[in-house]
């Protein structure tokens, strides 16, 4: 800004000089200035972090954590991926998936299966012998559950 105080040589007078934009860069104009804000930050002063968690980009519970001009997710143990959209496969890890015999991935989580003979326990993890009875006669050994009967001959 020029001011002119009587015949002397007008007074330029920067108003970017006091550093109005806080996370900007200033720019001088006649007696005003404008703030080119730094990545992440908005507002009049450049004094406004941007929230870039208000668009919800963490999926799948994921919860999200605002920084500077970037976001940070943090994913339930189903999930991973910068936005928690890529599913873990707890199969491929047998401390992920604690299934006794076999393991099905499914998109956020997995399934245990028993092979033949066997069923799952309550909690869904673990394989027991399905056997109803035990039969021994003379000549051979019969184990008899819901889905089999096994038989080996004794041989003695």
């Amino acid at each position: 800004m020029l001011r002119n105080y009587g015949n002397s040589v007008p007074d330029y007078i920067d108003e970017c000089a006091s550093g109005p934009c806080i996370y900007g860069e200033c720019t001088d104009l006649v007696n005003a200035y404008t703030c080119n804000c730094s990545a992440g930050y908005n507002g009049t002063n450049c004094e406004l972090n941007i929230n870039e968690c208000l668009s919800d980009p963490c999926m799948n519970g994921g919860t999200c954590t605002d920084g500077i001009d970037k976001f940070t997710c943090t994913c339930t143990s189903n999930w991973t991926g910068l936005t928690c959209n890529e599913d873990v496969n707890e199969c491929e890890n047998e401390i992920l998936n604690n299934c006794d015999h076999n393991c099905t991935n499914h998109d956020g989580g997995y399934e245990c299966q028993c092979r033949e003979g066997y069923e799952l326990e309550d909690e869904g993890k673990c394989c027991e012998y399905d056997v109803i009875l035990i039969l021994r006669t003379p000549y051979a050994t019969c184990v008899i559950s819901q889905l089999s009967t096994i038989c080996s001959r004794d041989c003695s």
